[in-house]
């Protein structure tokens, strides 16, 4: 996570990975195959244990992050790059 030093993040158990997504946006509804993918890629691996972030361009709708247990969720937008 940007700006985030390393014991700011929850700590994972040995076998559980903390796992980033990054997407532009997620849009809701969901209307593309990708949008489907990475939400029920994101839930099953939740469901495994893993421990999952989520950081946007946009922000998402509150509707596209149901069901989604993020241990940790940014939004880019507005932020300029160095």
């Amino acid at each position: 996570v940007l700006g985030a030093s390393p014991r700011a993040l929850p700590v994972a158990e040995p076998d559980t990975m903390r796992l980033l997504f990054y997407k532009s946006e997620l849009a809701w509804p969901r209307v593309s195959g990708h949008d489907v993918h990475a939400y029920q890629l994101m839930r099953a691996l939740a469901a495994q244990g893993h421990d999952i972030a989520l950081s946007t361009l946009e922000e998402p709708a509150a509707a596209a992050l149901e069901h989604l247990p993020l241990v940790r969720r940014t939004t880019l937008a507005g932020r300029s790059g160095s």
